[in-house]
């Protein structure tokens, strides 16, 4: 789904997927209210930009969990009672409220996570992944590199849709950011209490990746990064 501007923040909470959401408007908008949106087999991820500070009280759909990141102005950001930092996300299952309240603008990220995933990394992990909501506090560097692939996966929704389009990037960009979530996820989980109820070209953008790789060394290319070089490769 390319990214959509709202002319409403009512539009904007409408919009947003993989949960039942009350929300109130408690801010005057200093930014665009947008969201863009990414289906992939088993996975549904969800940018979003809120242009105000707001509360939103609800639940997130069944049949999977669901993980949130503010991706900039974390620390105008709580979600019930807890204040987000920038190596912070929640992890949401569906049986248990969510209270989200910002006090000023700030971008989002989401993903809806199946069952069936889930029940595929639990089959090889210590622990039970999604058996309880909490926060999970990530190491910098990890919290970075989180950060900023699901920033630029962001990116190329917005600017360059089609290069996820073949089943090679499809493939390559599930396969890739199931790697990052499930080694996020795997960290220590911060048990809390219940809620109560109170454009670029595909050129241009290929050739930047691979700029980046030459310059930095990296062994790792981040979910966008890999998505693009699959898509190219194929044709």
């Amino acid at each position: 789904m390319p990214i959509q501007t709202f002319s409403s923040f009512e539009a904007h909470a409408a919009a947003v997927q993989n949960a039942n959401l009350r929300a109130t408007l408690i801010g005057k908008a200093t930014a665009p209210w947008t969201m863009g949106g990414l289906l992939l087999p088993k996975l549904k991820a969800q940018w979003g930009q809120a242009g105000a500070g707001n509360i939103v009280e609800g639940t997130v759909i069944p049949k999977g969990v669901s993980i949130f990141i503010p991706t900039q102005n974390a620390h105008v950001v709580q979600m019930n009672g807890h204040r987000f930092d920038s190596q912070m996300l929640r992890l949401q299952i569906p049986r248990d409220e969510l209270r989200i309240s910002s006090t000023a603008s700030h971008c989002w990220f989401s993903m809806f996570i199946s069952d069936e995933v889930i029940a595929d990394w639990n089959a090889t992990e210590a622990t039970a992944i999604g058996s309880s909501s909490g926060f999970i506090r990530l190491p910098s560097d990890r919290a970075e590199t989180f950060r900023r692939a699901v920033t630029q996966l962001g990116l190329i929704v917005h600017r360059e849709p089609g290069a996820l389009e073949s089943l090679a990037a499809v493939n390559a960009t599930t396969r890739k950011l199931e790697e990052l979530v499930r080694e996020a996820l795997c960290c220590n989980l911060v048990a809390t209490p219940k809620l109560r109820r109170d454009s670029l070209s595909r050129s241009q953008i290929v050739h930047a990746v691979m700029d980046s790789v030459d310059q930095h060394d990296c062994e790792f290319l981040s979910v966008a990064e890999l998505a693009i070089v699959a898509d190219v490769s194929e044709r």
